[in-house]
């Protein structure tokens, strides 16, 4: 996802932090309790601050905020979101580790609250933020790809959703990426048999992964290269259908032609 959707999704829940906190602000005339009025004045400054990224400034008005029996049910779960955005946008993995852990407490102690799969959403964008390069290890993107389906599988009514599922496909294209690589590095050490599982897996589990071709392509030389000719046309023949335009189509050709007479003597006998 574009910094610029990120901005949107944190411009999103900013908006609806507002308008809930509002509903604690409209009671400011009707409320005798002066403590009630000063917890929703002092929440209302606080998001200005952070909504300016004011991030110190605000992480401390939150955490001062004094809540009273007439306005804890409805602020407290704020506050508590909003420290851990303020914690989000600090932009340092320390910050996401803290803003992460944060945002999992708002999501068990307020599971049917109205901004409960945001704060599940940032869960999954604290993750990704942390993933490694693809050629690295990949257990934070399993983690991500784990914190976006519980969006999608709690909430599937939320506004949310569409991001969720556009951040799991992100992460979900991460981790093909890396088992790719891994392949083509057994592949290189002429490993086919732990190259050919490698590529197996990003085909059986990713088929919406962007670069199918290319695992297609190698997965098909795997085969031939380790003496499994049947194995590898089939592979390359796919390659060949779903791909008529793509990159290998030519050198998928090329490696069809280049399996002998013997093998074709064999597929004749077997029919």
């Amino acid at each position: 996802m574009t910094s610029a959707s990120t901005r949107g999704l944190v411009l999103l829940a900013l908006i609806a932090l507002s308008l809930l906190s509002a509903g604690c602000s409209g009671k400011k005339q009707t409320v005798a309790n002066v403590g009630s009025i000063a917890a929703a004045d002092n929440f209302d400054r606080a998001m200005e601050l952070l909504s300016n990224r004011q991030l110190r400034q605000a992480t401390t008005a939150l955490t001062r905020i004094r809540f009273d029996p007439e306005t804890r049910a409805e602020i407290e779960p704020l506050t508590r979101l909003a420290i851990a955005d303020a914690a989000f946008y600090q932009g340092t993995s320390i910050g996401w580790i803290d803003a992460r852990a944060k945002y999992i407490d708002f999501v068990t102690l307020n599971a049917n609250h109205p901004l409960a799969p945001y704060a599940q959403l940032q869960v999954g964008q604290c993750s990704l933020k942390q993933i490694n390069a693809p050629a690295k290890d990949q257990s934070v993107t399993r983690q991500a790809i784990r914190d976006f389906e519980q969006v999608v599988e709690r909430w599937p009514e939320s506004i949310y959703l569409a991001a969720a599922r556009s951040l799991l496909r992100q992460a979900r294209s991460r981790l093909a990426e890396s088992e790719y690589l891994v392949g083509r590095f057994y592949l290189k050490k002429k490993a086919y048999l732990a190259a050919i599982e490698r590529f197996r897996i990003v085909v059986d589990r990713f088929p919406d992964y962007s670069e199918l071709e290319k695992v297609l392509f190698h997965l098909g030389q795997a085969h031939l290269r380790s003496g499994n000719e049947l194995e590898g046309r089939v592979f390359m023949d796919r390659l060949i259908t779903d791909f008529p335009s793509g990159h290998y189509v030519a050198q998928a050709r090329k490696a069809l032609g280049s399996i002998g007479d013997g093998f074709e003597a064999e597929i004749g006998s077997s029919n």
